[in-house]
């Protein structure tokens, strides 16, 4: 009988903390948004993007004029994945897919940050690896940045035109090395 209760009261106790915490009700998820595909495709295989450990989870990151170095993230807004994983699903909508070519790209910097008077400017930093299977064909950096409004929201719309002007930017590289067709 007290090995019923026992097993009764250790199943009641794994139930309960198999939910995790609650969802927070207020709590808005942002991707990058569905851009048609340009008219002109990366002539590209493969895209992978890869990003520093504190890019890793979905927190919505900015800073404050008075505090450079310190990050921060927004309360009531999220990614709804890591910054790498959405800016690789942009790209890799924007790639032809039948390229020889593949582009590694290593995230260096995504943040909103805020001036002292509360306007913002998004901040996009990476630099792109083009390889043939086989050797590295070219690098070049990449450093994006636009008004990004007062709020999480205007952040979300800068960063969609960022990965938009990212794109365009790219294919212009890429025509430039005219290796992977």
């Amino acid at each position: 009988m007290k090995l019923r209760i026992l097993i009764g009261a250790l199943a009641l106790l794994i139930a309960g903390c198999a939910g995790g915490p609650a969802p927070r009700s207020n709590l808005a998820v942002y991707d990058l948004g569905i851009a048609e595909r340009p008219e002109r495709l990366l002539p590209l295989g493969n895209v992978d993007v890869s990003g520093p450990p504190w890019l890793a989870g979905n927190d919505m990151q900015y800073r404050l004029a008075a505090e450079p170095a310190r990050r921060q993230r927004f309360a009531e807004s999220q990614w709804a994945a890591a910054p790498a994983q959405l800016l690789e699903a942009g790209l890799q909508r924007a790639a032809d897919g039948r390229g020889r070519c593949s582009l590694m790209v290593v995230l260096d910097e995504f943040v909103q940050s805020f001036d002292a008077a509360g306007d913002s400017q998004a901040r996009l930093s990476l630099r792109a690896t083009l390889n043939n299977g086989r050797a590295s064909l070219a690098n070049r950096a990449f450093d994006l940045s636009r008004p990004a409004g007062r709020d999480a929201r205007g952040g979300v719309a800068a960063f969609g035109e960022l990965q938009q002007q990212l794109v365009a930017g790219l294919g212009d590289w890429l025509a430039q090395q005219g290796a992977c067709r």
